[in-house]
């Protein structure tokens, strides 16, 4: 019971609340650098987040050029942009690859490196980020997965290693994250359930974390895995649903405090090379790993994922293993009603990059497979790649 508690996101929750975004840039300085993708720019989703600038005459810049799961030379115009301007804030508006770009750009707008430099991998240490030069950072999200809006993660692609890494990096915690679930309202039923699995994922991993887990995070975790089994199915059938929505906002968010608190392991481990190598979107390869990561993890915790198991089934009656196979079965049941790619093989995936994911695995993400509360060697990690094959 010995731990300590900070958290230096500020989160504004509510329907509208993104129109309150010039206001809260101008707390941070006169002029914003706006991140997000042509896509939702063109869909009119920032239309109320820009009037307030319009409104005060505040300055901004929109920058709409962010690619989905964002490679490293897709930051150069970027960084030439906010470098050249003068800028004292960064804004990323949209799903994970908009809020991480954000944050990004934050730290290379400032230092002289590019940005996989910055990035930390379990067997190369990142360049040195000087905190009190770093932009600060809102962000506004408009899916509901990734919890990047209160972590201090950023994720990068790098083509010429194969590699996907993390920046971590406390300085890139943004300083507020507006949460409006309106902005949620128009997601494809598939991407409201790819991030949404992305999120329960992270809860769930974040309780399995065996050496940066607390009672305070594990309170987290379960919470944000109550949202998210509630309020997902509603949200995948009918998106306008706004107490879905809010419920899934608030779920995702749960889930991202969880992971900057705790952090994910072996799931997240296979996921970054296979995103890397195979090109899969982060949300899917995590979906397709997690019940392969479960059901090799038990029976290891037993009495902790009855706690979870209870979220799906609070009223089953039976012995541990009973109830724990039952909680593995409603998770399956829970997954099995969205309808996105499960297997590896629905993406092509050959034997050869197979076995490169696992050697990625143990060679640059060792660090999350080392904090999962079951030790998973390479055979048991091929195992696990084959069962998600």
């Amino acid at each position: 019971m010995n731990f300590s508690v900070e958290h230096p996101v500020r989160i504004v929750f509510g329907p509208a609340k993104s129109a309150d975004l010039a206001e809260v840039c101008a707390q941070y300085g006169e002029k914003a650098f706006i991140v997000t993708m042509s896509e939702l720019a063109n869909l009119g989703l920032l239309k109320s987040a820009l009037a307030g600038f319009d409104q005060q005459g505040r300055e901004y810049t929109l920058y709409t050029d962010v690619k989905p799961e964002p490679q490293k030379e897709d930051f150069d115009a970027a960084i030439s942009a906010i470098r050249e301007g003068n800028y004292d804030v960064v804004v990323g508006v949209g799903g994970g690859s908009c809020v991480d770009f954000a944050k990004a750009l934050a730290i290379c707008a400032t230092h002289p490196h590019d940005v996989w430099s910055y990035v930390n991998l379990s067997n190369k240490p990142p360049k040195p980020v000087d905190a009190d030069k770093v932009l600060p950072v809102i962000a506004v999200p408009t899916t509901s997965g990734t919890g990047s809006e209160v972590t201090p993660f950023s994720v990068v692609i790098n083509r010429d290693t194969m590699q996907e890494g993390t920046i971590k990096e406390p300085s890139i915690f943004p300083k507020v994250a507006i949460v409006d679930p309106e902005l949620m309202v128009g997601l494809p039923a598939n991407w409201t359930a790819i991030t949404g699995v992305d999120a329960f994922s992270h809860a769930l991993e974040s309780y399995f974390n065996k050496q940066n887990r607390t009672p305070y995070s594990d309170m987290i975790c379960l919470e944000a895995i109550r949202w998210i089994v509630e309020h997902l199915p509603t949200a995948y059938r009918d998106g306008s649903d706004m107490v879905a929505r809010s419920g899934m906002a608030y779920g995702a968010t749960l889930a991202g405090l969880a992971i900057s608190m705790a952090g994910t392991t072996v799931g997240h481990a296979l996921v970054h090379p296979t995103d890397a190598r195979v090109g899969t979107p982060h949300g899917v390869s995590v979906s397709i790993y997690l019940l392969a990561v479960l059901k090799h993890t038990l029976p290891t915790e037993g009495d902790r994922f009855v706690n979870i198991a209870k979220i799906f089934a609070p009223d089953f009656q039976g012995s541990q293993n009973e109830v724990i196979q039952h909680g593995v079965e409603s998770i399956e049941t829970f997954l099995a009603q969205f309808d996105f790619p499960k297997k590896l093989s629905d993406y092509g995936v050959t034997m050869d990059q197979v076995e490169e994911i696992v050697d990625d695995t143990v060679g640059y993400m060792f660090r999350p497979l080392n904090q999962h509360v079951k030790s998973f060697n390479r055979d048991d990690l091929h195992a696990i790649v084959m069962d998600s094959y």
